[in-house]
């Protein structure tokens, strides 16, 4: 087994937001590993990277970047001889994907196609969310299959334990007269991505039996009240995102066109893997790695809404249908990409590097 004293990670970020919280907040003691936690600013990490060179010069030393933090690869690689791995999930210019075309945002792509391909090729080892994301950062990014490993993104499961519910008011309990009725459930940012303009126009073809909740960092500007929808923009405690989870009949995926969701596994998707919450989803290579069947999460083909509101009604009526995906997804995601499993895997594959 890897000696986990001699793994260092690194990062300018929180581990809360990187994807790499999976792995270094499961319950399991992994103390023995170091954390370095860099200045989110060019000059200072790179002061801070040097004034840290002799540890990450020490004999069999595993350097694990943590993702979206590509950029420390080539310098890491400058300072040492020791192996460094990637905990990518994506390249940087999937960020990038979907927002407008305008010259500062042509430069921001630039850029993080630069570091990317530089990371991807210094690394030793590259991890990924998802065999699809693995294929194409091969063929675009001209890197060896050899040198990509896949890992789902997962879920920090802890963080919804109920030891760890803060101490504050409930703010989804002026909510209440939306959310005590039955209710779709979408939580995601609203960019291209998300497709959430589609979602509320699921919301018009929609029957009044249940609502739509859709948890987002900023409501549409063009968006209208309806009675069926309600957003919720402002920040609420993970203990609420659970109930959001729990007390829904359904959770969406994103509903757009964008090609990143051919490679991708939403992480919502994983949440409601979790919950044990139904799944509705479009049918694309990344899910697929993840739920695969029928029996497992709702899929559709096209984005056509008002067929799209027709299965939703239909499964809202379907108790049967309701509880067996409930059960599906649960067993799927505790088999596959529960925290344990994706710990389990992350040092596993840690455990290859030489």
């Amino acid at each position: 087994m890897l000696n986990q004293s001699n793994i260092l990670f690194l990062t300018f970020v929180s581990t809360d937001y990187s994807r790499s919280s999976v792995y270094l907040n499961d319950e399991q003691n992994y103390s023995h590993s170091t954390k370095i936690q860099l200045t989110p600013n060019f000059y200072l990490f790179i002061a801070e990277l040097w004034r840290e060179r002799k540890r990450l010069r020490e004999k069999n030393a595993i350097l694990v970047v943590l993702s979206p933090c590509s950029i420390l690869v080539p310098f890491l690689k400058t300072l040492t001889r020791r192996p460094i791995v990637l905990d990518a999930g994506w390249p940087l210019t999937d960020a990038e994907l979907g927002k407008s075309k305008t010259l500062v945002n042509y430069y921001k792509y630039i850029k993080a196609w630069l570091i990317d391909i530089l990371a991807f090729h210094l690394a030793k080892m590259t991890i990924l969310e998802s065999n699809a994301q693995r294929l194409h950062v091969s063929k675009n990014y001209l890197v060896s299959k050899s040198k990509l490993q896949v890992l789902f993104t997962g879920v920090n499961e802890n963080k919804y334990h109920q030891k760890h519910k803060v101490k504050n008011i409930n703010k989804l309990s002026k909510f209440d007269n939306i959310i005590k009725k039955d209710f779709v459930f979408f939580r995601g940012k609203n960019n291209v991505e998300s497709g959430i303009d589609n979602i509320i126009k699921l919301a018009d073809y929609s029957k009044n039996a249940y609502n739509f909740v859709i948890l987002t960092n900023k409501i549409p500007n063009s968006f209208k009240a309806r009675e069926n929808v309600l957003f919720i923009s402002e920040y609420i405690a993970d203990f609420e995102i659970a109930l959001l989870y729990q007390k829904c009949f359904l959770s969406l995926g994103q509903l757009s066109d964008s090609k990143r969701l051919d490679r991708t596994i939403p992480h919502k998707a994983f949440e409601s893997g979790y919950f044990g919450t139904p799944y509705l989803t479009l049918r694309r290579d990344g899910i697929a790695e993840f739920l695969s069947d029928e029996s497992e999460a709702i899929f559709v083909d096209t984005l056509n809404m008002i067929n799209i509101a027709k299965i939703i009604e239909e499964f809202y009526s379907n108790f049967s249908l309701q509880r067996a995906l409930k059960i599906n997804i649960k067993k799927k995601y505790l088999k596959i990409a529960s925290q344990t499993e994706l710990k389990r895997e992350f040092f596993r594959i840690l455990d290859t590097i030489n």
